[in-house]
């Protein structure tokens, strides 16, 4: 059985112990994540460095020597040119199953 006890007062509103704040609405916050789209542009990555979003567009970037650049996508990605990818660089691109 769950107890059901809420604590006034809080800085963001009434706090449950089982519940937090309140629900997450799971369809509304991955529909909203499913729609952000990444403008990713004009960057020279020189030490590691992650990009996540659902879509990301990409291009004018330069990936220096030792440098990692991780792309974290769960739609689609488009790259255009120019894309360098230096000796040593370490582009990485992982696609979520949709």
């Amino acid at each position: 059985m769950i107890s059901i006890s809420t604590t006034s007062n809080r800085p963001n509103g009434t706090w449950n112990n089982e519940m937090g704040y309140g629900l997450c609405n799971a369809f509304a916050a991955v529909s909203q994540a499913k729609s952000s789209l990444i403008e990713f542009n004009n960057r020279i990555i020189s030490s590691d460095y992650t990009v996540t979003g659902w879509t990301i567009h990409s291009k004018n970037i330069t990936v220096t020597n030792g440098a990692k650049l991780k792309m974290n996508v769960g739609g689609s990605i488009s790259i255009n040119k120019p894309y360098i990818i230096n000796k040593g660089a370490k582009p990485e691109i992982l696609l979520s199953n949709n």
